[in-house]
C-alpha cells in the first residue's frame, strides 16, 4: 500500500480477513486499522472497536480526528489524536496551526505524526519523550521555532526535514539522531535535511562528541544557509564537513579557539591519510570546509 496515489480501499463484503470504512483499511473485527492511504483526504473517525494502529496514519491529508465514546484505546486532546494513556502521539490532523505544546509525560511521538502540518509555528516537546519517529514533522514549512527535549531522546530520520522557515536550531547534549553512532554523536540520514532557511546552529554544553559524513543523506544535507555554529566547551571530537562551505562563523567558549583549532587540524590530517591516494572533487570540499572553520573561529561568551 505505499503507493502515493492510492486514495481509498475497498473490500469485498465477504472478505473474511478485511474490512473498509471511508476508504480505510481494517481487520475483519475493526479492532485494528491498517492502513490509511497516502492521498486519504477528509475526517478519521476511529470507531469504539478500535485498538489498535498499525502504522502511521499521519501520511495521509487527515483535517480532523474524532474518537468514539467508549474507546478504550485513543483519546483526543486540543484536536489531536493520542493514545489513552497519554504517553504516545500518534497524529495531528493537517489543518492544526499555531502553536503547539505537546503535554509532559508523552514518551513517543509517531511517525509522520505532523507531516505537511502547513500552517505549525512552533513545537515545544517536552523533558518527557524519549523518541520521535521518522518524518514526525516532515515538510512543516511554517514552522519557525522547535525546543527538543532535554533529555536522551531518539530522532527519526528525516525528523524535521523540509522545514523551510526554520532559521536556528539549539541540539540538547544527550539527543541522539538515530541510524547509528553513540548517544552523544551527530549521525545521518537527513534530520534537517533542506531546511533551507537554517542558518544557526548551536550545540549545548554537555555534548561529547560531534561526527560527520559527506552521504547524501548527512543530518544537515542541503541546508545551504547555515553561517553560524556554537560549539560547547564539552566538545571533545568534531567532524564537520557534512556541513558544507556556507559558514561564516564558528562560535567557542572563551579560551577554547586554540584546543578546537588543533581538533579540525586533526581532522584536516584524517582526511588526507585516508584519502591519500585519491583525492577527488568531494575530497577537496572537506578540506576546504575544515580551512573555513579555521578562518571563521572565534570566541564568545555564550
Amino acid at each position: 500500500f505505499g503507493t502515493r496515489s492510492l486514495k481509498h480501499i475497498y473490500v469485498d463484503g465477504a472478505n473474511k480477513n478485511f474490512c473498509s470504512k471511508d476508504g480505510i483499511l481494517y481487520n475483519k473485527e475493526k479492532t485494528e486499522l491498517i492502513w490509511c492511504p497516502q492521498q486519504y483526504f477528509g475526517p478519521l473517525n476511529i470507531d469504539r472497536s478500535v485498538r489498535n494502529i498499525s502504522y502511521s496514519i499521519g501520511n495521509a491529508m487527515i483535517d480532523s480526528i474524532c474518537v468514539a465514546d467508549g474507546n478504550k484505546h485513543y483519546t483526543i486532546k486540543d484536536d489531536i489524536l493520542y493514545d489513552k494513556k497519554l504517553t504516545t502521539l500518534v497524529a495531528c490532523p493537517k489543518l492544526k496551526y499555531g502553536v503547539i505544546e505537546i503535554p509532559m509525560g508523552i514518551k513517543n511521538i509517531k511517525s509522520c505524526a505532523f507531516k505537511n502540518c502547513l500552517a505549525l509555528k512552533t513545537v515545544i516537546i517536552p523533558d518527557s519523550v524519549l523518541y520521535i519517529g521518522s518524518k514526525a514533522f516532515f515538510g512543516c514549512s511554517a514552522l519557525e521555532n522547535v525546543k527538543l527535549p532535554n533529555a536522551k531522546t531518539i530522532i527519526g530520520h528525516h525528523c524535521f526535514e523540509r522545514c523551510t522557515a526554520l532559521p536556528e536550531i539549539t541540539i540538547p547534549p544527550y539527543v541522539h539522531f538515530e541510524e547509528g553512532g553513540s548517544p552523544l554523536e551527530i549521525s545521518l540520514f537527513g534530520t534537517f535535511a533542506s531546511c533551507t532557511r537554517l542558518f544557526k546552529i548551536t550545540f549545548l554544553e554537555g555534548r561529547e562528541e560531534i561526527d560527520g559524513d559527506c552521504a547524501d543523506e548527512c543530518i544537515f544535507y542541503n541546508c545551504t544557509a547555515i553561517h553560524t555554529v556554537y560549539f560547547p566547551k564539552s566538545l571533545k571530537t568534531l567532524s564537520i564537513h557534512c556541513w558544507g562551505e556556507s559558514i561564516s562563523k564558528v562560535l567557542v567558549p572563551i579560551g577554547e579557539k586554540k584546543r578546537f583549532l588543533q581538533m579540525l587540524d586533526r581532522e584536516e590530517e584524517s582526511i588526507r591519510k585516508r584519502f591519500r591516494d585519491q583525492i577527488t572533487k568531494e575530497t577537496e570540499s572537506y578540506l576546504r570546509t575544515i580551512q573555513k572553520y579555521k578562518d571563521c573561529i572565534r570566541e564568545v561568551n555564550q
